[in-house]
């Protein structure tokens, strides 16, 4: 089974180009998880020109093989959300995986640091809730309009973000955090479950386990489950599980491209949108 240790053989086999071939191919034959070793790697190496030379490599080799990249991801959803909206992000608005991944990296924990430790450590759901709205919410600017405001590479340059992609980032800095929150994705927004600290996976979550649910940067407001079942009952609707239970990481990755492709933009970027949404989606549905 491959793990940290025993990739350093790859990693050093692939700065010999005489033995970079069968390093590539036992990468392709690890996927998921040989990549974010990879990744790992490249982010700690000190030689300059080790580290250009394999960048290029990392980069081709997933440009080169999207589609076996997409369905391994697809398929492990214990990966985090940052590594995959990471190499999301550079398939759909194509840009470079490795520079792309590290710069959601870096967005992610410049925001975290603005939080208060203090709050996050000791404070109420509430509380917590709070500090994130006032000090990552507020700091930028919430606007659905333009396809540069999904892109989490161009986000952290213009400080503008979509409502959906803002609910993303959330959820990254969640899991950085080991925040007990959790994506309720609808076609047109992402709701952010907050349920009890023992929770650690959405798909573990129960109707007993939600403590919270709020969409951070449209009304800020605070909804519990009694809350969203009695609105349903003056509105004579019902609830089922798929519309009170926060959902997996594929469904999140489905919805945030479908709403994508459906957004207000250009004939030709709604066009470039649907074809990458049905290609996505269709390895999505093999599994």
């Amino acid at each position: 089974m491959l793990n940290s240790r025993n990739f350093k053989k790859i990693y050093y086999q692939l700065q010999d180009i005489d033995s970079q071939a069968t390093a590539i191919h036992s990468i392709l034959e690890s996927l998921p998880f040989s990549l974010e070793f990879f990744h790992y790697e490249l982010e700690n190496e000190s030689n300059t020109e080790v580290k250009n030379k394999l960048t290029e490599v990392y980069n081709h080799l997933i440009l080169d093989k999207y589609p076996v990249v997409l369905q391994s991801f697809l398929r492990k959803d214990v990966l985090s959300l940052q590594t995959i909206f990471g190499h999301l992000s550079a398939f759909v608005f194509e840009h470079r995986p490795f520079e792309t991944a590290c710069k959601l990296d870096l967005f992610t924990n410049q925001l975290i640091q603005r939080i208060n430790k203090r709050v996050i450590d000791n404070g109420s759901p509430e509380e917590i809730l709070g500090e994130i709205n006032y000090k990552i919410t507020q700091s930028l600017i919430i606007d659905s309009s333009f396809i540069g405001h999904y892109d989490f590479y161009e986000v952290p340059r213009q400080h503008i973000v979509s409502q959906y992609t803002l609910g993303i980032l959330i959820l990254i800095i969640a899991e950085k955090l080991h925040l007990p929150i959790f994506g309720l994705p609808f076609i047109d927004k992402i709701v952010l479950c907050y349920t009890e600290n023992y929770c650690t996976h959405s798909e573990l979550v129960t109707e007993n386990d939600i403590l919270y649910y709020v969409v951070l940067g449209e009304k800020d407001i605070t909804y519990t489950l009694e809350d969203l079942k009695l609105l349903a009952i003056i509105q004579e609707e019902t609830l089922d599980f798929k519309a009170v239970l926060p959902q997996s990481t594929q469904r999140i990755v489905e919805l945030w491209l479908e709403h994508l492709s459906q957004g207000n933009f250009d004939a030709k970027t709604k066009f470039n949108l649907s074809s990458i949404y049905q290609q996505i989606f269709s390895l999505a549905e093999e599994f």
